[in-house]
């Protein structure tokens, strides 16, 4: 949960604190951007599972991942 690039330390985190923080980021981006449409995201259990291993994949060495979008179903 550490924003920190050299903390690579797992812990067990709480999902309404991370939920907190998503929101958080997302209102920052809102205020930051200089694109008219802002964000409006809902960040629901099975998302944030999914951000938290792309945020993992990302970080570790040569990390990558490719997202791939089942049609239609919105996941």
């Amino acid at each position: 949960m550490s924003l920190e690039e050299d903390v690579r330390e797992y812990k067990e985190i709480d999902i309404k604190n991370l939920t907190k923080i998503l929101d958080g980021q997302m209102d920052e981006y809102n205020l930051d951007s200089k694109n008219t449409s802002k964000l409006n995201l809902v960040f629901f259990e099975a998302c944030i599972q999914h951000i938290i291993r792309i945020c993992r994949v990302l970080r570790s060495p040569r990390g990558n991942a490719m997202l791939i979008g089942v049609g239609g179903s919105g996941k």
